[in-house]
């Protein structure tokens, strides 16, 4: 694009003449920025989620071993009437 000597120019302009490569794209539509956008958000949110505590497990495992030692209750009292897990596979004592 041609530009008048003097005239201020817009930040896509200076782009557009320092590096001519990207005068080969044109102008993204707004459907593919949304398309982008959810698909970078949904990719962020799964790893927010499911891969950084895995990366970082002894951390979540201490803090989590530090937030159970503030409990003062049993098994019993916190579960306030429901029945408690037991493990269905443990071995039973022989009398």
């Amino acid at each position: 694009m041609r530009v008048p000597k003097g005239a201020p120019l817009t930040l896509n302009l200076r782009l557009r003449q320092a590096l001519p490569f990207f005068n080969r794209f044109n102008q993204i539509p707004l459907g593919t920025w949304a398309v982008v956008s959810v698909v970078t958000i949904t990719g962020l949110g799964f790893f927010a989620v499911g891969v950084y505590p895995k990366l970082n497990h002894d951390y979540y495992a201490e803090a989590q071993a530090r937030e159970r030692a503030l409990i003062d209750a049993t098994k019993e009292e916190l579960a306030q009437g429901q029945n408690v897990w037991r493990d269905p596979f443990e071995r039973k004592e022989k009398k």
